[in-house]
């Protein structure tokens, strides 16, 4: 089979993402599995393989460009990318629309990583949000399948679309076991150069909906803690701001994706302070590499966490998040072999094969 995974991505760019982890496991693991793959993303160089023969074709895209940016470029050039006889699979439901005009490809499917169109109307108003409504419609009217990644998601998108919901089915995220496992904490601390205090990290975008801000105040309540952030966005310039008084604060700013697994290593406990999500990448890797984590309770968040064992689900309230974490930092060393056992199933083989079944069925 002959896939095709379009997503506004630079596999080169130090840039952590749900989506950009998606991507990246899912075609090296259907690779794996003896398929052509092809990423059609924003920047980095033209046309080059990728780990496990994986193709990947540029859209000369700025790799910080925005999901604006990337649709624009998109109806520039859908009509012309070198997809014919592929399986299309967009990560957005607005990156579809521009390759209804390809009748060429073998089926058109969209996975929805939470629903966009809450933060769009923050960041850009109502009238963008709008359009983004129209868009999305039209999306599911095209898609063979669209794929949701949790409850919350599924029953907002069967409300908002019934006339596509035939057409939804449920997917799950997913990990890479080998490169996400138990490692040794005092070494994963002392490459980064932290100090050997209990530790919480935080590992993603620096956005609103992020809601980092409620982590660093539950923060204040642990002083015998350190956190850790890796991340970048919007938010980065007020959080640093905000850190530069705590010398207990350390920021890495983006980081590369090879680093992730030491950052999540070197931690007691992993924060997922979220006002939103679907099934949160961070969150399987984190548990992958044997390291527990308080989160709210968002998205596909409550049927990964079961309280206690591998770790803690929080109210949005300073103090009960600095309870949970407190709980997590206590209980982590004898939480680690539960962590990496809640994720087994989430491997990318297995969840590629599910997805490929997905693709067959809607033949």
């Amino acid at each position: 089979m002959k896939i095709a995974l379009v997503a506004g991505v630079t596999p080169s760019a130090a840039k952590a993402g749900g989506i950009r982890s998606y991507v990246l496991g899912l075609s090296t693991a259907m690779s794996r599995l003896g398929h052509e793959v092809l990423i059609v993303g924003s920047g980095g160089e033209t046309l080059m393989k990728l780990d496990g023969g994986v193709k990947y074709r540029s859209l000369g895209l700025n790799p910080n460009s925005s999901s604006f940016r990337f649709l624009y470029t998109l109806f520039r050039r859908a009509k012309n990318l070198p997809i014919k006889g592929h399986v299309l699979h967009v990560q957005r439901p607005d990156d579809l629309v521009p390759f209804v005009v390809r009748e060429d490809v073998e089926g058109k499917f969209v996975t929805v990583h939470g629903s966009p169109q809450p933060g769009i109307k923050e960041r850009h108003g109502t009238a963008i949000s709008t359009v983004y409504g129209f868009l999305e419609a039209l999306a599911f009217r095209t898609a063979d399948r669209t794929i949701v990644l949790d409850s919350a998601t599924e029953r907002e998108l069967r409300k908002k679309h019934p006339n596509s919901a035939g057409r939804l089915v449920r997917g799950t995220g997913g990990v890479d076991l080998e490169k996400f496992q138990i490692r040794s904490r005092d070494h994963a601390r002392e490459v980064l150069g932290l100090k050997d205090l209990p530790t919480i990290a935080y590992v993603g975008r620096l956005e609103i909906e992020k809601n980092v801000g409620l982590l660093l105040r539950a923060f204040r309540h642990l002083p015998r803690a350190q956190l850790v952030i890796a991340g970048g966005g919007s938010g980065f310039a007020a959080l640093e701001r905000e850190a530069a008084s705590n010398t207990n604060v350390r920021l890495l700013g983006p980081i590369p994706h090879e680093m992730i697994p030491l950052v999540l290593s070197a931690a007691n406990v992993v924060a997922l302070p979220s006002l939103r999500e679907s099934m949160p990448a961070v969150c399987l890797e984190s548990l992958a590499c044997g390291t527990p984590v308080v989160a709210s309770p968002v998205g596909a968040v409550p049927d990964l966490i079961q309280n206690g064992s591998n770790g803690f689900l929080s109210d949005p309230d300073e103090h009960a998040f600095a309870t949970n974490l407190a709980l997590a930092l206590d209980r982590s060393d004898s939480m680690r072999d539960t962590c990496r056992a809640s994720v087994l199933r989430f491997g990318w083989d297995q969840v590629a094969k599910q997805v490929l079944e997905i693709y067959r069925a809607a033949g």
